[in-house]
């Protein structure tokens, strides 16, 4: 009964409730969306965004939520956190979400510890498990340990396995007295709605004998393993034209979405690759949901491991399934749904590469695709009520600042609040 009298008291929120959402690492947006979405949707809240970069009008996307209580991201140079401060600068406020920990915490250094020093609330996202052991040359344990001592911290993990890897690896390596915060360890999938994603999600369904398939990331070779996917598709279209004069099969466009140096394509199969250079937001899910599928293309196994592939969200948030082994469920355990009994992705055998099962899929035909589409679609939607339930009961007990209750201060001044 004591327990229930606490928690309720708790969830006596100040009005407003203050919550500056930051990304200094310049990079991870698609998190920065979810997050300030999902604390966004909070009773009473007002959302204070910073980002370092701007990227790929990713500002569309936070508009298409339409909030008016998310106010209109400040940029690099622009996080000032002294209320005094002429143009209108965040006093510390109730909850600092860290949309990437191990940056914010070095990046916003002075920041952040004014901050604590005022009270606030850290929600700390983690990306890279094995850079929180205690001798990392990263220092995030070192940064995020007075948060810890003060018992003001939550971390997030954006899939199951980069927890177990905290868990496992780096927790013991703690100081012992530290090692007791495990217990505040929360999984947060990082998905949130995208108009574009729901205008993309027919397209795919035309009589063209094309389909499309992509492949979403930087354009890095020691990620990803174009390599393969070219040398299927020359394979396939020579065995297409010993087969048939007229080659009437179904072909296969391999989109790559990303950016930066674009990898060779072999002139046989270059009618077939597009590449999808600096998409914005809304058009990279746009292509994404028009496909029938998405290749994670996994150069090595560290996905599996300490770090969370942002291919897997983005299927979700596009509607569209992967193509990988069970593994790949069974590493990103939320993709089955609340029953752990759903199959979201194209299943891959041993002995199958990612455009074999590309080739058995549309052999399928389009009831198939719809129906395995329909089911990513279902995840995602549970994934979306799962992640604001989880939010609404952390920041419920969470000891808020007592002073905020009395302040007269404008929360909106010195933001811009209209997009």
């Amino acid at each position: 009964m004591l327990s229930i009298m606490r928690q309720a008291m708790a969830r006596k929120r100040p009005n407003p409730l203050r919550i500056l959402v930051t990304e200094h690492g310049g990079s991870h947006e698609e998190v920065y969306s979810a997050l300030i979405y999902t604390f966004g949707r909070l009773p009473h809240a007002i959302v204070y965004p910073y980002l370092l970069l701007p990227r790929f009008n990713i500002t569309a996307v936070l508009s298409s939520f339409g909030f008016g209580n998310i106010g209109y991201p400040r940029f690099s140079g622009d996080l000032k956190i002294d209320s005094t401060d002429a143009k209108g600068g965040l006093e510390a406020p109730d909850i600092v979400v860290s949309t990437t920990c191990e940056l914010d915490l070095s990046g916003l250094k002075d920041q952040y510890s004014r901050m604590l020093s005022r009270g606030s609330y850290l929600f700390c996202t983690v990306h890279h498990a094995d850079r929180w052991t205690k001798d990392h040359s990263s220092g995030a344990y070192e940064a995020v340990a007075p948060w810890i001592d003060a018992g003001k911290v939550t971390f997030l993990f954006l899939s199951p396995h980069t927890r177990g890897f905290m868990t496992k690896w780096a927790l013991p390596t703690w100081d012992k007295k530290h090692r007791m915060v495990r217990g505040k360890f929360e999984v947060f999938v990082p998905v949130y709605p995208v108009p574009s994603a729901e205008i993309g999600a027919t397209s795919w369904d035309t009589d063209a004998h094309e389909f499309n398939v992509s492949v979403q990331g930087n354009y890095e070779s020691s990620r990803r393993d174009y390599k393969t996917l070219f040398e299927h598709l020359e394979r396939e279209n020579s065995e297409s034209k010993e087969k048939s004069t007229d080659n009437k099969e179904a072909k296969i466009r391999l989109h790559l979405i990303g950016s930066g140096k674009r990898p060779q394509v072999p002139n046989e199969v270059d009618e077939q690759v597009t590449f999808d250079d600096s998409l914005s937001f809304l058009d990279f899910y746009r292509v994404l949901a028009g496909s029938v599928a998405i290749l994670p293309a996994f150069a090595n196994d560290e996905y599996y491991y300490h770090k969370a592939s942002s291919s897997v969200p983005a299927s979700l948030i596009a509607g569209t399934p992967l193509v990988g082994p069970r593994r790949l469920e069974d590493t990103y355990a939320y993709l089955k749904g609340k029953g752990g009994k759903l199959h979201t992705i194209w299943a891959q055998k041993k002995k199958e590469t990612e455009m074999d099962v590309v080739e058995r899929i549309l052999k399928g035909g389009k009831e198939g695709i719809s129906g395995r589409k329909a089911t990513v679609r279902r995840v995602r939607d549970e994934l979306l009520v799962e992640n604001y339930d989880k939010v609404e009961w952390m920041t419920g007990v969470v000891p808020y600042k007592v002073d905020r209750l009395q302040s007269d201060a404008d929360p909106r001044a010195g933001w811009r609040w209209k997009w």
